[in-house]
């Protein structure tokens, strides 16, 4: 869940050999990261997880370019759904993270997600090195991204 501090919200995650952290200076936010080489039935979680429109991007994607949408999808919908602070108490079939006509990311909503403001996030999504996948939801604009990566000495790169 999102902590707001003085008007910043803050969220965390981690996975295998990645950890993220995301602050917004107005609205909520979520990140989400994945190992994207874990081991799993991706596609049986898809099925149970995904919507009909999340399942529809999926179709006709073999290999790697099917396990990417696979997570991309993912950390998206974890975002989300960290960001309005429900995390998976939130039906994750009651919203839709889908391209828009113009390319950039919209969320979709059933009244059982009950977001009165849908059209107001905006994502961040992007592969992070060779084995994983990052994603950023806020409930605002989404002005600038920056990534950086810790480096063994205890220093940052940017990335």
């Amino acid at each position: 869940m999102s902590q707001p501090i003085s008007g910043v919200s803050f969220n965390l995650s981690h996975t295998e050999g990645l950890a993220a952290v995301a602050v917004a200076s107005r609205g909520e936010v979520g990140c989400d990261v994945e190992h994207t080489g874990r081991r799993g039935r991706l596609d049986a979680i898809a099925k149970r997880f995904f919507t009909p429109g999340e399942l529809a991007t999926m179709e006709g994607l073999e290999g790697a370019d099917r396990r990417g949408r696979f997570f991309e999808i993912w950390t998206l919908k974890e975002a989300y759904c960290k960001a309005r602070g429900l995390g998976l108490h939130l039906p994750t079939t009651s919203y839709a993270v889908l391209p828009g006509g113009d390319g950039a990311l919209r969320v979709e909503v059933t009244p059982a997600a009950a977001d009165p403001t849908p059209e107001l996030w905006r994502f961040y999504s992007a592969a992070w090195g060779p084995d994983h996948r990052l994603a950023v939801a806020v409930d605002g604009p989404l002005e600038r991204v920056r990534t950086f990566a810790a480096t063994a000495d205890g220093g940052w790169s940017a990335a």
